[in-house]
């Protein structure tokens, strides 16, 4: 599969990955440099304005996104008894090397992976056209805020 180079984000950028995935609409792929496999997932925020939930999809089957976890306080990722996926299976241990390598702020780890975001804003979901906009993964607005 071959992903828009211009859509990869920057491992090295340990705070701008993790405003990525938190910042409520994130769909993001990563992809080993080793094996080359990938996932996509989708990353939404809890629509309760007082919840600090985000909630993990993964795109499966060629046509849908399945959930299987969820970040709470934006740093402890779990399984729930609604996760259509176990915490040993290849998405959700894909997930937590990149979650608990930004949390750690490893970058040599995180320099093992590709990851791609959509073209769009992943706060808000527009398309993202300035440049410096479409590296960072945020749109001007969304990414100071």
């Amino acid at each position: 599969m071959n992903f828009n180079p211009d859509y990869k984000l920057d491992v090295n950028d340990v705070q701008n990955l993790k405003n990525n995935i938190l910042a409520g609409k994130c769909i993001i792929t990563i992809q080993s440099t080793e094996t080359l496999k990938h996932y996509t997932f989708k990353i939404k925020k809890s629509k309760q304005p007082d919840k600090n939930i985000h909630f993990i999809y993964v795109f499966a089957d060629g046509d849908k996104y399945i959930y299987f976890a969820t970040i709470f306080n934006e740093k402890d990722l779990a399984t729930t008894k609604n996760s259509k996926m176990k915490k040993d299976s290849t998405c959700f241990l894909a997930f937590r090397y990149l979650w608990l390598n930004i949390l750690a702020g490893n970058v040599k780890n995180l320099n093992k992976l590709n990851i791609f975001h959509s073209g769009k804003c992943n706060r808000c979901g527009k398309t993202l056209t300035e440049p410096e906009s479409i590296k960072r993964g945020l749109g001007p607005y969304c990414a100071n805020h």
